[in-house]
């Protein structure tokens, strides 16, 4: 993925492997952000999210993640980012995803 690309990641094996890649193994290198909608649920980590990303310039009004993921989807492909997730989540039927390796890239709204 590219280097201002954003992974929304579920599952542990999913979300603790990108987390590993993107702190550890790849920290001064790549400015991936890899994002876990369930844990949008909680504004905690709505709040990281903001200070630890500002770049991203999150818009999360949402007090829920089937809320916020469609908000941060659209937001990030205003920006000209590209954006993946890890599996075929319900929402993911309202966009244009293609399948990139273990990853679906979304496109764009439907």
């Amino acid at each position: 993925v590219p280097d201002d690309a954003v992974i929304l990641a579920d599952g542990d094996p999913h979300l603790f492997a990108l987390w590993y890649y993107r702190y550890v193994t790849a920290f001064d290198s790549s400015q991936v952000i890899v994002l876990s909608p369930e844990l949008l649920n909680y504004a905690w980590y709505s709040d990281e999210i903001r200070r630890a990303f500002p770049v991203l310039d999150l818009p999360l009004t949402a007090s829920s993640s089937q809320d916020a993921v469609p908000q941060i989807i659209d937001h990030c492909l205003a920006q000209g980012r590209e954006i993946y997730t890890t599996r075929a989540y319900d929402w993911l039927a309202a966009y244009h995803a293609d399948p990139e390796g273990e990853l679906y890239q979304i496109r764009g709204r439907r």
